[in-house]
């Protein structure tokens, strides 16, 4: 007898039933828990099931899969790249060197046509440009110091000079004034001031000092646009006022006073006296007038015998 026929009719009837024959289509499902919050179970696989095999010669690189036959074309490029920037960096630096020979063979310095000796060459040669720089600086700051000095020596002497002018023109006995060009008193001497008899003050307006350097104003304006115009020296005959309001005759220099360009600034006039002499006779009308006399006396004494 089967296990099957000695069992007892009821648990035949429970075999036979719907649940149990639905409990073997739904073996392999997962069992559902009740826990709450619980993972699902699932049932490992039955015997007999294929597997699926992964290869261990995939990687994952940035998400991507990297396949063994891509990372070594991906290094083979990466290699190629960098010989050719190593290529490029040689030839930059090739030709540079070959320049730099250049500019040394034009300065006159042998080398040879290995880069070491290139370089070291160059070395030197800047070292001895370096060297020259340094002493030419040096000599430079020397010069300036010199011409430092010249420059202070020569306006030591032009101001010695320049006191010498201003002593002789405030010592000398002639009566000088200096102008601009609008007729505007710049300076005069003391003998200038003696002169007029008026103060330094007084003789510093133009209005005061023009009828003290020529009594006619016209003629003294005719004067200034002569010298304007010419740029030279002129004189002329003119009366001036004098100390005490007499009128003078002089000989009125106007002299012209140039700057360092050349262009006209100033204008000096000069008072020199004229000395009014009595008119010399002429010595035949001496000798006429001798003869005459003599005639007179000879005439006198003829009448005398007569008589």
């Amino acid at each position: 007898m089967t296990p099957q026929h000695a069992m007892t009719p009821q648990h035949a009837a429970a075999m036979g039933t719907p649940q149990h024959a639905m409990a073997q289509k739904y073996e392999s499902e997962p069992l559902m828990m009740n826990v709450q919050g619980a993972p699902h179970y699932y049932p490992p696989p039955q015997m007999g099931t294929q597997m699926l095999h992964v290869s261990s010669d995939y990687e994952y690189a940035n998400g991507a899969v990297v396949t063994p036959s891509s990372a070594r074309s991906g290094s083979k490029r990466s290699r190629e790249d960098l010989n050719l920037k190593e290529k490029k960096r040689m030839f930059k630096l090739n030709d540079r060197i070959n320049q730099l020979k250049d500019m040394l063979d034009e300065a006159g310095v042998q080398t040879k046509k290995n880069k070491q000796s290139i370089l070291d060459n160059a070395s030197h040669y800047i070292e001895m440009l370096r060297n020259n720089l340094l002493i030419a600086k040096q000599k430079a700051e020397r010069a300036e110091k010199q011409a430092e000095a010249f420059r202070a020596q020569a306006q030591k002497s032009s101001s010695g000079a320049d006191k010498i002018v201003r002593g002789v023109f405030q010592k000398t006995t002639t009566p000088r004034v200096v102008v601009d060009m609008n007729m505007q008193t710049v300076t005069f001497n003391s003998a200038f001031v003696k002169h007029t008899g008026q103060s330094e003050p007084v003789l510093k307006k133009q209005k005061t000092l023009r009828p003290y350097l020529c009594a006619d104003q016209e003629k003294l304006d005719h004067i200034m646009e002569k010298v304007r115009e010419t740029k030279q020296s002129t004189s002329a005959l003119v009366k001036t006022s004098s100390a005490g309001g007499h009128a003078v005759s002089v000989n009125l220099v106007a002299a012209v006073i140039s700057d360092d360009s050349g262009k006209p600034t100033n204008v000096e006039f000069s008072l020199i006296p004229v000395e009014m002499q009595q008119p010399v006779p002429n010595r035949h009308q001496n000798d006429a007038v001798h003869d005459e006399a003599e005639t007179s006396a000879e005439e006198s004494v003829t009448d005398k015998d007569e008589n």
